[in-house]
């Protein structure tokens, strides 16, 4: 063994999610590399909005199942860890539940004792909707405070509240002028103007977020989805705070 191979860490990743289908023969070559351990994902937000913000799976019981058998049986035979990765598809706290009830159903059916850590992470809506005013809402108001005037990018075609939108009008909650100079523009002139103008755009954009806003509650887009439907799935919620 040379001193890279002290130094490494293999790691056998025998399918891009749990469910999707691993197959036996596969994992048996991978076992025969020495991995340290075996991961496989369970969800990603390239599944789309509604799947995060319903919980559900994107994966029937039975096909988890049927792969969690295999990975189980192979860790138990190389007497590696097996780690799983965003339960459920939405990674949240009822989804961490019933993959590890899966997991103590196949190991009593394999007659195997295991000792399982579960970590969870799931974020509770009052909790989202403090750290979105804490940071922008908050930080703005108190930037803006020696201003008589703001101006923002808010256009008509983006949300329903702001179809009346005007280019110059009155801030009623911070009382003083707001100014929307391309209240009236389509995504098509954006796009236009940034092609011609060679403006900057955020890589995320380019990566299914058309809409950003807090890392917590912004989520990647379908294709040919609504370009908002990435911002607080599955809530009522259509603003942060900052226009409403």
């Amino acid at each position: 063994m040379t001193a890279a191979d002290e130094l490494s860490v293999r790691v056998l990743v025998p399918a891009g999610v749990l469910g999707w289908g691993v197959r036996a023969d596969e994992i048996a070559a991978g076992l025969d590399l020495k991995p340290h351990a075996i991961a496989v994902d369970a969800g990603s937000t390239d599944s789309g909005p509604a799947y995060l913000a319903t919980g559900r799976s994107k994966y029937g019981r039975q096909s988890v199942k049927r792969d969690l058998s295999i990975l189980m049986d192979a860790r138990r035979r190389a007497g590696i860890p097996l780690l799983i990765g965003s339960c459920g598809t939405s990674g949240c706290d009822m989804a961490v539940d019933d993959t590890l009830e899966i997991a103590n159903e196949v190991a009593c059916e394999q007659g195997s004792a295991l000792r399982i850590a579960v970590l969870y992470s799931e974020q509770s809506p009052k909790d989202l909707k403090v750290r979105n005013a804490n940071g922008k809402v908050n930080p703005l108001a108190r930037a803006l405070q020696d201003y008589d005037a703001w101006i923002t990018g808010v256009r008509r075609d983006e949300t329903s509240n702001r179809r009346q939108a005007q280019v110059v009008e009155w801030d009623d909650r911070r009382e003083m002028v707001k100014v929307n100079p391309i209240v009236s523009w389509t995504q098509k002139q954006v796009d236009d103007y940034i092609t011609t103008n060679g403006v900057l755009v955020n890589p995320l954009v380019y990566d299914g977020y058309p809409s950003i806003g807090c890392a917590t509650c912004t989520l990647r887009v379908e294709p040919g989805a609504n370009p908002r439907s990435g911002r607080w799935a599955g809530t009522a919620k259509t603003e942060c705070g900052i226009h409403s």
